[in-house]
């Protein structure tokens, strides 16, 4: 919850609402990071005359420092996403967008303010609504008066700040000249015309892109040392055409352009791209995923990593215990299941490779479907078979899936003769592109696979 410190008054305020605190103001300036548009449109356009951001980052991994310049696709998508006032106001400077020209901005501040008074805040606080709502945000806020001479010594040193980030550290997020050519054109259109934009940041400079950065994502055969957080293919197929693997600018302009513009048009055309979904929005959590051939594993610290094998990784105490799970399903069951609980195991250890072996299978000569390679498993018994066991004890440690069962939230949750929303949430997970954690679902509605779900 936000809570803001009063520096003037020395009180401290309870999640106040931020906006009721900006009543009456008619500029704003800050830098944030700011999740989306539609709270510039929504929150900050009807309440603002004039609006200076600097769409800063959250953190510094490479890839995402990466994302704001090479991520073209997420620019057209935000771009269709607002409404032509939004356009009209960067193209006549009442609202100016800009993000970072060299080093990442972490800074959250924000200076509000109309002929007499303004607002200094400062703090964790981004422009977000999760920011703004839910979670748990500090700031310190000065109200002053502008023919204050204590007061106004804070505006000017706070106002000299912001200049110099606005006009010497970052650059225009979009180029206002352009406006014009992107009225009433098609996503492919506004695609090709973005893209040429992100090029001639490169090319001539206007954008000061750190090697190193583009090494980490260019360059392969370093990557398997590197640490990382996961970023869209896109983002690392576009820098490959502008750069080479170490952080050189490419010197053919023209065909690093052409394939900029078809990465992004594939990226538009391809269903299971346009279809991605963020690891947080996934249920149960995912803790593999691939990225260029290599399985990815997440740490302690939200970061992802190569996955790398030892003979360390397996003690003998660990396949002792394996051992005895296998020998339970033998001695502690009416009939042997051993076989059937080892089959399980063994699928659910192939599942992160499997994306691997389809692709495999499909190039081999043999020309066989890639169909044939399974994509899901079934466990099927009654009353007390020791199925729910099987998945709660044991199963979902492959997962990463720490909750008591599935079964009363995304999959069966009300009627069991209306499945769309678990159909959608399973369709989500399959076309996450990256994420290739098994999902195990306990307790399916018997109705959920019927012809018409299946189509």
């Amino acid at each position: 919850m936000l809570t803001i410190y009063d520096l003037k008054n020395k009180v401290m305020l309870n999640q106040p609402d931020f906006f009721n605190l900006v009543e009456g103001f008619d500029s704003f300036k800050g830098v944030s990071f700011v999740g989306s548009f539609k709270i510039i449109e929504k929150e900050l356009m009807p309440r603002f005359k004039q609006i200076d951001l600097i769409l800063g980052m959250e953190d510094q991994k490479t890839g995402k420092n990466l994302d704001q310049l090479f991520n073209v696709s997420n620019k057209v998508k935000e771009l269709l996403s607002v409404s032509a006032d939004f356009l009209d106001r960067i193209e006549n400077q009442t609202l100016q967008l800009k993000f970072t020209k060299d080093e990442l901005f972490h800074s959250k501040y924000f200076i509000v303010e109309n002929k007499t008074d303004f607002i200094i805040f400062n703090g964790s606080m981004n422009l977000t609504q999760k920011a703004l709502k839910h979670n748990h945000e500090m700031l310190w806020m000065y109200h002053g008066k502008k023919n204050d001479l204590q007061d106004l010594k804070i505006y000017e040193e706070h106002q000299k700040l912001f200049k110099h980030n606005f006009e010497k550290d970052s650059v225009d997020y979009l180029d206002r000249k352009i406006i014009n050519n992107l009225y009433g054109k098609t996503r492919k259109q506004i695609t090709a015309i973005i893209a040429d934009e992100v090029v001639d940041k490169i090319q001539q400079n206007i954008v000061e892109v750190n090697p190193a950065d583009v090494v980490k994502i260019t360059n392969d055969a370093q990557q398997k040392e590197q640490t990382y957080e996961l970023h869209p293919e896109t983002v690392q197929k576009v820098a490959k055409e502008l750069f080479t693997e170490k952080g050189n600018k490419r010197r053919n302009e023209e065909k690093a352009r052409e394939e900029v513009k078809k990465i992004v048009f594939q990226d538009f055309s391809d269903s299971s791209e346009n279809r991605v979904i963020k690891a947080s929005e996934l249920y149960p959590k995912p803790i593999w995923a691939h990225q260029e051939d290599k399985i990815i594993v997440e740490d302690e610290n939200k970061l992802f990593h190569p996955l790398k094998v030892d003979e360390n990784l397996v003690t003998e105490d660990d396949v002792r215990t394996f051992v005895r799970i296998i020998e339970s399903f033998c001695f502690n069951k009416v009939k042997n299941e051993s076989h059937q609980a080892l089959s399980a195991f063994i699928y659910l250890m192939t599942a992160p490779m499997i994306w691997k072996i389809r692709e495999i299978y499909r190039k081999s000569n043999f020309s066989k479907s890639a169909d044939q390679i399974p994509l899901s498993m079934v466990l099927i018994g009654r009353g007390t078979t020791g199925k729910t066991l099987l998945v709660r004890d044991y199963f979902k440690k492959f997962t990463g899936d720490n909750s008591h069962s599935l079964q009363y939230t995304e999959i069966n949750d009300g009627n069991a003769s209306r499945t769309d929303k678990a159909v959608k949430f399973l369709d989500n997970y399959l076309h996450s592109a990256r994420f290739i954690s098994p999902m195990i679902v306990d307790e399916l509605n018997s109705n959920f696979l019927h012809s018409k779900v299946m189509s």
